[in-house]
């Protein structure tokens, strides 16, 4: 990934609106639409079977009109060589398992435009968040590695970050004294530690640091996890028990999955969101209904993964090593537009970016 990408990027997400994002996954929906249907096998077959003729998909009204795909109707249904581009899983050039939530593990590919698109995601809020272009890095990865998506994947996107950053990456993996013998060792050699890794083994890791005599606050510790959701109390108590001074900026969240890599992620707006929302009932109730149990709030991108809100719950659209068009992944959730988030605010009497601008973070209108 070149320097000129990540800037062009960045100064995009940074100056341009969110009626254009929404115009560019149109664009992309719709052309990825047009290539499947012709390139793979088991979708040109899905869609024969269902009476879709491809070429009366002439717009994005005609694109809400197509089946759903879930694991059950599409997944299961073919061999997993048809899934893929021109049925060729050899162009491919990795491969991860999922968990198996529902009942057994699926393979799903990846390939070269994946890892770019991954890599540029994790620049992004590695720069943004946690200010890798300004600070020795030390980066810990203790997702699980193997087969599993989130321990490789992340390695692969921040080693090839590493190379143009002053960072350095380790990939203990789930080996909690590993992790602690690092920190130890080495730690204080870098400006800012990285803990990469799932919420209930880190804060393992970080309540053992503690027993075993490692002083956090004297490290500079930041917190990137992904698998599942966390309260704001949970986060501020990890955030107590290191020290951290940037409650907006040191930790992020992202929501991935082994289908279609990173489908959105926390950023200082979305947290900030989150934690005046837990102040404010009315805000609250207008951004999660009536849930108890604080969902996650990210936000994503649809020039790359394209959400529509149906009567299923949401679906997605995604350029993956096995391509999904109208993917019913089985997760619950809504869609906020970011007017309709600044409008919900508004009837409370704050100006949302204004507010977030005050505190010096950036606000990009996914």
């Amino acid at each position: 990934m070149s320097d000129k990408i990540f800037k062009k990027y960045k100064s995009d997400l940074e100056n341009r609106g969110e009626e254009y994002w929404q115009g560019r996954g149109e664009k992309m929906a719709l052309k990825l639409f047009r290539e499947m249907s012709v390139r793979v096998p088991a979708y040109k077959d899905f869609l024969n079977k269902n009476g879709v003729d491809p070429k009366k998909i002439r717009n994005l009204e005609d694109f809400r009109t197509l089946p759903i795909i879930d694991k059950n109707n599409y997944l299961k249904a073919y061999p997993l060589e048809k899934l893929c581009w021109d049925g060729n899983p050899g162009k491919m050039d990795m491969i991860s398992l999922s968990s198996g939530s529902s009942g057994e593990p699926f393979f799903w590919f990846r390939g070269k435009e994946q890892e770019d698109e991954t890599t540029l995601s994790h620049e992004l809020f590695l720069v943004d968040s946690f200010e890798i272009d300004k600070q020795s890095t030390l980066f810990i990865i203790s997702f699980s590695m193997g087969m599993w998506v989130a321990g490789t994947l992340t390695h692969r996107a921040v080693q090839n970050i590493a190379e143009r950053y002053d960072m350095t990456v380790i990939t203990p993996g789930i080996n909690a004294d590993d992790t602690l013998n690092i920190i130890k060792k080495i730690g204080d050699k870098y400006d800012q530690i990285v803990l990469a890794g799932y919420p209930p083994f880190v804060k393992d890791i970080i309540d053992e640091g503690e027993s075993g005599g490692i002083d956090w606050k004297k490290h500079k510790i930041k917190f990137l996890f992904a698998a599942e959701s966390f309260s704001e109390s949970w986060r501020d108590y990890i955030y107590k028990k290191v020290g951290a001074t940037s409650p907006l900026k040191d930790s992020l969240n992202i929501y991935g999955t082994a289908d279609a890599l990173i489908l959105g992620h926390e950023t200082p707006f979305t947290i900030k969101i989150r934690k005046e929302a837990q102040k404010n009932r009315n805000i609250y109730e207008s951004i999660f209904s009536s849930e108890e149990r604080v969902p996650s709030l990210v936000q994503y991108n649809p020039a790359l993964r394209y959400f529509e809100q149906t009567e299923f719950g949401f679906v997605f659209t995604a350029p993956s090593g096995i391509p999904l068009v109208r993917y019913n992944i089985g997760d619950n959730g809504k869609i906020v537009s970011f007017s309709d988030m600044n409008n919900i605010f508004s009837k409370s009497g704050t100006d949302l970016v204004e507010e977030a601008e005050k505190e010096g973070i950036s606000v990009w209108k996914l």
